[in-house]
């Protein structure tokens, strides 16, 4: 998959991508095993979400396109320091948690 830089590069005509996050699995013996340790799966998880965050950064308003005189031209800013974006990383982590533990089981 492409990172945030790639696809803000990406003109509005340009073909995107089905996937932000691609988890591949092996066949091994008689059991199908995740590729990748389940640790590094959870990160590239959340590291979607913290992405998703920072892309946010200078998104134009969507007014600005229909009206070039709007004084404001860019969405207020996110960061991934405030406390209700860091309560909401620490949510899906705690849901990425307990789906990897179901899939130890």
């Amino acid at each position: 998959p492409l990172t945030w830089e790639q696809v803000m590069e990406k003109s509005d005509d340009d073909n995107r991508e089905d996937a932000f996050l691609t988890v591949k699995l092996i066949a091994k013996n008689d059991e199908v095993r995740f590729k990748s340790p389940l640790e590094q799966i959870a990160k590239r998880v959340v590291n979607i979400y913290r992405s998703f965050v920072t892309c946010l950064k200078d998104m134009p308003r969507p007014e600005t396109k229909l009206n070039k005189s709007w004084t404001k031209q860019n969405l207020w800013e996110v960061l991934i320091e405030e406390r209700h974006v860091q309560m909401a990383e620490q949510k899906i982590e705690e849901i990425v948690h307990v789906n990897l533990q179901n899939v130890e089981k």
